[in-house]
């Protein structure tokens, strides 16, 4: 499954997503140096089947003082029924002391359908039909996840620039349907509207570097922090396939590539 979520940035001085993290693998995260986490965990996590892990994020989400002033987290992805994947979408929503969460575990898989939801913005379903009516390639919007994360990231960007409180920089994720016994992969597509310049420093000096960021993977075989990178790339966590996907970069000197785990700042005060 996938989680996004909206409103308060930190518990404490946690970073949400972190703070959620920690939830799902049922461990604290160490941090180290600069305020970053390692970029790997690995070994066997104990983590829930989705109801219970649906049922852990409302309990502490209800529990923390922190998200008084609201959150909502917005979940989605594959869940095995008899030995078949059905499609659910779920919400946890935080407002004062209430907290809510809505469910739909068999949504129906008809063709050319979708089951959207949004955190911490209304969808307007009639501007998504105008632009999907508009949109140059129908046909490869509703059969390639590519097309489609291509044209569900312009209208999340489209809302940006109505709405500051929307980011503009967008992290797709596709859990590619698998079969029973077979290698399981996770597609993440980062589609920024201007390019994030990073830095690399070395002994030789400082280079800048159009740069990538990647989110939380959490699986049963360990999982991987969010990260900065020179590009895309693919990574393993036991059978569980990772696969990064950005616009081409400009190659750096010495055919540089390189990863980090992302230094997280205190919040504001």
């Amino acid at each position: 499954m996938t989680i996004s979520y909206a409103g308060a940035a930190y518990v404490g001085n946690c970073p949400t997503d972190e703070w959620i993290a920690q939830k799902l693998i049922g461990e604290h995260i160490v941090r180290f140096d600069e305020r970053r986490v390692a970029m790997f965990g690995i070994g066997r996590l104990r983590l829930k089947p989705i109801n219970q892990a649906l049922w852990l994020l409302e309990k502490a989400v209800e529990a923390e003082k922190s998200f008084r002033i609201g959150l909502e987290l917005s979940v989605g992805g594959w869940r095995i029924h008899r030995k078949r994947l059905i499609p659910f979408l779920a919400s946890i929503e935080r407002t004062g002391n209430k907290t809510k969460r809505s469910s739909y575990m068999r949504m129906p898989r008809k063709p050319q359908s979708s089951g959207l939801h949004s955190a911490g913005q209304l969808i307007d379903f009639g501007a998504i039909k105008a632009a999907a009516a508009a949109y140059p390639d129908r046909v490869g919007m509703f059969k390639n996840p590519e097309i489609r994360s291509k044209f569900l990231a312009e209208v999340v960007q489209h809302v940006s620039i109505k709405n500051e409180a929307a980011g503009a920089d967008i992290i797709a994720v596709e859990l590619v349907p698998w079969k029973q016994n077979c290698p399981r992969e996770i597609v993440i597509r980062y589609r920024p509207v201007v390019e994030r310049l990073g830095i690399f420093v070395s002994r030789d000096g400082n280079i800048q570097f159009p740069a990538a960021y990647w989110p939380w993977v959490i699986t049963p075989f360990g999982y991987k922090a969010p990260s900065i990178s020179t590009g895309g790339g693919q990574w393993s966590l036991g059978p569980v396939n990772i696969r990064y996907e950005c616009p081409n970069r400009p190659v750096l000197p010495g055919n540089l590539v390189a990863e980090s785990s992302i230094s997280r700042p205190l919040p504001p005060r």
